[in-house]
Formats: C-alpha cells, sequence, structure tokens
C-alpha cells in the first residue's frame, strides 16, 4: 500500500471513529431522555404551570373540549406550603366530559320509571376544577343529596361542563349531545367565562377562547392553500413569502395569517402576551345580550323539562358586585327599591366607561358591570319564561349563599373563580333543594353527611 494510501485510509478511519463516538453519545443521550421522558406523566408537566390544568382538543361544533387525562393538578392560591397544590383524579370519557360513559348525539340513553335526569352545564367550576376526584364536584354532590333525601326517584346528573366555555358552547353541547337524554332538568351555572373573554383576553362579544388562535391556523395553513403543509418552517416560508420560483416548483403559498391576528406569530410567548389588543366596552352590552338570549336557547331546547338558571360564584365580595338585592324577599318593595339602586350603579359605570377601551387594564370594571347586568337580566328572563310557559324555569345567583367579604368567602375557594369541595357542596346542596322543592311541591330536608 502506497504512503498516499496509508493516508487516505488513516484519514477515513478517524473519520469514521469520530462518526461512531458521535452516534454513540446521540443514541446515549437519547435513551437517557427517553427515559427521563417515560418517567414523566401528565401531572408532572402540569406541575410547572399548575392553574394550565385544560389541555384541549378539537371536537365538532364546540370547537374544543379537555383532553380525557385521569389526572389533573390544581392550586389553592390561598393556602401554603404542601396543601397548595394538590391533585383531582377523574374518570372521564373520550370527549373529556366529567361522564362515565361515551357520548353520542345519534343514541337515546336509556331511563327507568322512576328515573330523573338532570343535565348539568357550564365552565371550569362546573366541571370539577378544584375537587380532589370526580366524586366530589357539584353535579356529583348535588346527586348524592337528591338520592340521599328521599326515596321516590333515582336521580341521574350528567355533567356537560367544559372548562374554559362559553354560554354559546354549552348550548350546542347541548343541542348535540344533550338531546340524548330524556332531561327532567336541565341546570346551567356559568357567566365567569362570557365576561371574561370579552376584555380580560380581549376577543370580543361572541367569540369564545382560542377562537384567535384557530382562526389563524386554520386560514394560514388551509383555506387559500394549493397544497397545505404542514410541515413548514419560519425558514420555508420566508422563501414562499419572497421567491416566485420557489412557488412555482412547489406550487405552495406563503402562510396568509389575517392582518388582526399577526400579534399570534411572535416568537416569543411574552410578546404574544404583550399584544393583547382593547376592544371598545360596548363588546361588553353586547356579550350580555348574547348571554341572555343563550340562556333563553338552553332552556327552550328542553321544552318539557324544569330550568334552572344560575350565575357561578366567585370569591369577590359579593356586595361589591350585587349590592343588597338578595337582602329582602323576591317582589318585595324593599328589593325592588335595592334593585333601581344596583341600576343606577350600573348606568354610572357605562357612562363613565362607554368611551373606554376595556382591555386587560378594566376587567375588574368590566366584570363588576357585567355580572351585576347578567344576574338582573337573566332572573327577568326566568321569571319571563316560566309564566309565559308554564313550567318551573328558575333563576338563582349562587354566590349568595357564602359569607359576604372576601376573608371569609375565600375558604370556599381555590382562586378568584373555582370552589374548593366545601363550596362545591354548599353549591350542590342549594340546587338539590331548589329540585326536590318543585318535584316534590314542598321543602324536603337535605339528608347530610353523618
Amino acid at each position: 500500500m502506497s504512503i498516499a494510501a496509508k493516508k487516505r485510509h488513516s484519514r477515513l478511519f478517524v473519520i469514521a471513529i469520530n462518526l461512531l463516538v458521535f452516534v454513540g453519545l446521540w443514541v446515549t443521550a437519547e435513551l437517557v431522555y427517553r427515559a427521563v421522558q417515560a418517567s414523566k406523566s401528565v401531572l408532572s408537566k402540569n406541575e410547572d404551570n399548575p392553574l394550565r390544568f385544560f389541555w384541549t382538543m378539537y371536537r365538532p361544533f364546540v370547537m374544543f373540549t379537555a383532553t380525557p387525562l385521569q389526572n389533573r393538578m390544581f392550586e389553592n392560591i390561598y393556602k401554603e406550603g404542601k396543601e397548595r397544590k394538590f391533585v383531582g383524579k377523574f374518570g372521564l370519557n373520550s370527549d373529556g366530559f366529567v361522564i362515565d360513559h361515551e357520548l353520542d348525539f345519534w343514541k337515546t340513553y336509556p331511563k327507568a320509571a322512576n328515573e330523573r335526569f338532570i343535565l348539568f352545564t357550564g365552565g371550569s367550576a362546573a366541571w370539577g376544577v378544584g375537587a380532589t376526584s370526580d366524586r366530589n364536584t357539584v353535579p356529583a354532590r348535588m346527586e348524592y343529596y337528591l338520592n340521599r333525601s328521599q326515596s321516590k326517584n333515582v336521580y341521574r346528573v350528567f355533567n356537560f361542563a367544559m372548562g374554559s366555555w362559553i354560554s354559546f358552547q354549552e348550548y350546542v353541547g347541548l343541542a348535540y349531545w344533550g338531546r340524548s337524554y330524556d332531561a327532567d332538568w336541565v341546570i346551567t351555572m356559568d357567566g365567569v367565562n362570557d365576561g371574561t373573554l370579552v376584555c380580560g383576553e380581549a376577543n370580543g362579544a361572541g367569540k369564545p377562547m382560542h377562537n384567535d388562535s384557530m382562526e389563524a391556523y386554520i386560514m394560514g395553513y388551509l383555506f387559500g392553500q394549493n397544497r397545505p403543509d404542514f410541515w413548514r418552517g419560519r425558514f420555508e416560508d420566508t422563501l414562499l413569502r419572497y421567491s416566485s420560483l420557489y412557488r412555482a416548483i412547489t406550487g405552495k403559498s406563503p402562510l396568509n395569517i389575517p392582518r388582526n391576528l399577526e400579534y399570534l406569530t411572535e416568537s416569543t410567548p411574552e410578546s404574544r402576551t404583550n399584544a393583547i389588543r382593547n376592544v371598545p366596552w360596548i363588546e361588553v352590552d353586547r356579550q350580555v345580550q348574547f348571554y341572555l338570549d343563550t340562556e333563553r336557547q338552553i332552556a327552550n331546547l328542553f321544552p318539557k323539562a324544569g330550568v334552572i338558571l344560575s350565575t357561578q360564584p366567585m370569591v369577590n365580595q359579593f356586595r361589591g358586585h350585587f349590592m343588597n338585592i338578595y337582602d329582602y324577599p323576591a317582589g318585595s318593595p324593599e328589593r325592588e327599591k335595592a334593585i333601581a339602586q344596583l341600576e343606577n350603579s350600573i348606568r354610572a359605570v357605562y357612562e363613565s366607561m362607554k368611551d373606554e377601551a376595556c382591555g386587560d387594564r378594566l376587567k375588574g370594571e368590566n366584570f363588576g358591570y357585567f355580572f351585576a347586568r347578567i344576574a338582573l337580566g337573566t332572573e327577568r328572563l326566568a321569571k319571563t319564561m316560566s309564566k309565559e310557559q308554564g313550567r318551573p324555569i328558575l333563576y338563582e345567583n349562587m354566590g349568595r349563599f357564602f359569607e359576604d367579604d372576601f376573608e371569609s368567602r375565600k375558604r370556599y375557594f381555590i382562586d378568584p373563580v373555582h370552589m374548593n369541595e366545601q363550596g362545591m357542596d354548599v353549591v350542590a346542596q342549594k340546587y338539590a333543594e331548589m329540585i326536590l322543592l318543585q318535584d316534590f311541591g314542598k321543602a324536603v330536608k337535605i339528608v347530610k353527611d353523618q
């Protein structure tokens, strides 16, 4: 072998050794990372940010539901130490509902002669955020109290609530899946998401969570694309944007993100957060009407059922939103006077804010204004519909069953809008009392745990 050949052989040998070392290191690192990732559950992934307990997935018509993860990490911000973070274990179906069977819009769910079906819906608080298990959610505890307090009927409460849903998604979900059940009662416990998304998330009226993201991806990747390509990086999209030759060769087009959604393409989470846009205050009024009309439609989906339309409780000082309107009996002159005072306060807020943009800076004012308006509006709606249709259509503000001040209320909550199990139990008992009163024509004593 010549000297030149020996040198080439030596270089090839060194290259081969280096490649083997590189591959060996890569394989070793890959195995280590696979072992580490395998040891991490989704629960541990949530642990870094325990308030992000809803990983969502696409579903027809309702836009999204929760992924069917059995364990969720919650955080009680009013606790310290080891009690602050805790695990909620839920039995979910494949659509992410806290229901023990699969849903099918085409099937009819069997019902025994002595059974009474209750469909319960709302957002994450109704779904069960804050409970340690699906046995301790509002609908589960309601079912428990209904069946423990009497022996004539067997009550089944089906939880059609979903985290981050607004009222219209609840309506669509009930129309899609809920009509498979011969419902005797329908209950809504909501309002928080409808009020939050307008200003706090800057969505504007009538738009659900994730609307902008879903619109940006759909418009950017699908509509207007000759050959939708989901395996595309920023470099290739830039090339498509500026190179006619590359577009001709590939037959592709650059992403076409609507201009009002371009903030979603920013490269860092911070830039996306800072890009929250302000919306006109009139959007709050539009959302109030949207909410009230949706509650009407939910009630009309089940013309033979009793209905309870209720406002979700929050930790905020109760009188801060509703003043003293619940201190007096319904229909009394004192209550009418208190309602008139609250309406004057609402008008004053509107006059001071109508020319403002209700972004994140004013979400506190938005919340108080929105909740006062939907409380009064839904109560009137329920009274009118019940009189016109001759069936029980009731309204209740569930926040009034807790103490008024924040320091006393917070022992029932894990954060501003989610109850703990103690709070859920209070609300569940009240729903059970309302239903039993209507079904039996008299007050039925709620039998509590011993």
